[in-house]
């Protein structure tokens, strides 16, 4: 109850404080003629499915030979590279916390494909938490070439306590900055 209501009060309040910074990367997208919001499909809380909101700030390029996707960094349109180093494209998961959806700390949200990866590792334990903007493995792993398992593990070990919490969220800002775990 009081992480839910911690998660209600912070989100509500982090997209009053942060509305400068949703609306320039609004108005980022539409100088270049992009959509603003994308959803991705993600697993929560009890595996349930919800879609995740993010700022979009990778175009729909295509090879013209092959039609694939270019790779992501031939995608990233002029004036993204700021809002995703600065962490801006993750601002709309702020709504998915305050609808119960996300969590501010918690295992990383994760796409069904990569469900059947925690299930084939009896790892579903990662389901007893909702997933959230920031958790041990985003904290760990930024910056560090894990693996799949690693990642895996790290989301899966999350036990939700405050204490745990505190730290995570303690240590987010630094590591965004540094780019690798302080420790």
């Amino acid at each position: 109850m009081i992480k839910r209501a911690f998660d209600i009060v912070a989100s509500a309040t982090a997209m009053v404080v942060l509305s400068p910074a949703f609306a320039a990367v609004a108005i980022n997208n539409a100088v270049n003629g992009q959509d603003n919001i994308y959803t991705v499909d993600r697993l929560g809380r009890g595996g349930a499915p919800f879609k995740m909101y993010k700022f979009k700030t990778m175009n729909d390029d295509c090879d013209p030979q092959t039609g694939e996707l270019l790779p992501d960094e031939d995608r990233v349109y002029k004036g993204a590279k700021w809002i995703r180093a600065a962490g801006l494209d993750e601002l709309p998961q702020l709504w998915n916390i305050l609808k119960g959806d996300m969590s501010f700390v918690g295992p990383r949200p994760h796409s069904p494909e990569e469900g059947e990866h925690y299930r084939a590792h009896g790892l579903e334990r990662v389901y007893d938490h909702r997933p959230g903007l920031t958790g041990p493995w985003q904290v760990y792993a930024i910056g560090r070439r894990t693996s799949f398992e690693e990642h895996l593990t790290k989301n899966a070990d999350y036990s939700g306590t405050l204490r745990e919490d505190a730290s995570l969220l303690a240590r987010t800002p630094a590591v965004l900055v540094k780019g690798h775990d302080i420790g």
